[in-house]
């Protein structure tokens, strides 16, 4: 029986959320809009995104996200 405190499920969540802000972030970049064109340095994906240097920096080098 699973219950609300399940690890796996708050990890799911956490993820799912993670996701849409980058595909969030993803799409503005994609189609940014000119009076409003917003940019983000390291530490504020850092922040946003909850990820390491390393993982950023993976994202980076994909071409995941522009730099």
């Amino acid at each position: 029986m699973k219950t609300n405190d399940d690890p796996f499920q708050e990890n799911e969540v956490t993820l799912l959320k993670t996701l849409n802000l980058l595909t969030h972030i993803l799409e503005h970049l994609n189609n940014p809009q000119p009076k409003e064109e917003t940019f983000y340095d390291n530490a504020d994906l850092k922040r946003l995104l909850n990820l390491s240097d390393s993982a950023l920096h993976r994202l980076r080098k994909s071409k995941k996200i522009p730099f």
